[in-house]
């Protein structure tokens, strides 16, 4: 098991592209599959948001489904259906309130998880491995170093994020 996420009932695994669940109730485990309601194969994520009580499952081709506590499984495919010449990889999902943030290989989209849509794309063609919303700003860990912008701001227009800190990884030392 590479990914676990865990609701009030389940823990969920994902363990080489597929899904299972655990229900804590009765001990039974359950695999998913587009067989029993999943949209695709091949699972590369997984992320359990507790305040929206919802599974939200990232794909290689960079489908998306929201496995919701009820079962109800929602389909959003809008990044797998981009035609675009660059790279759609989803490398983490985070959750802020009713929003799931995803960095991706070219920088960052947001889910609406009340909508279930993507409410908004910021598209850098930055590498994204990962996000955190806190005190009014949004951060975002980069191929490039750290940046920061405000969250009432314009995020499409890259002018308006700023490189908070660059850090450079080499050889496992961090260098300012």
């Amino acid at each position: 098991v590479t990914q676990v996420g865990e609701s009030a009932e389940k823990v969920y695994g994902l363990s080489d592209g597929a899904l299972y669940s655990y229900d804590k109730e009765d001990n039974s485990i359950e695999q998913y599959s587009k067989i029993n309601g999943l949209s695709d194969n091949k699972i590369s994520l997984i992320a359990y948001s507790p305040e929206n009580k919802m599974l939200v499952i990232g794909y290689d081709n960079s489908n998306i489904d929201l496995l919701t506590d009820e079962g109800k499984i929602i389909n959003i495919p809008d990044i797998k259906n981009l035609t675009v010449g660059y790279d759609k990889t989803i490398n983490r999902i985070e959750f802020s309130g009713k929003k799931a943030y995803l960095s991706m290989a070219y920088g960052v989209s947001i889910i609406n998880l009340t909508k279930y849509e993507i409410s908004d794309s910021y598209t850098y063609r930055i590498n994204t491995f990962s996000t955190a919303i806190y005190d009014g700003k949004i951060f975002a860990a980069t191929d490039r170093g750290i940046y920061a912008a405000q969250t009432n701001t314009n995020l499409i227009d890259f002018s308006n994020w700023s490189l908070y800190n660059a850090l450079v990884v080499k050889d496992f030392e961090l260098y300012r």
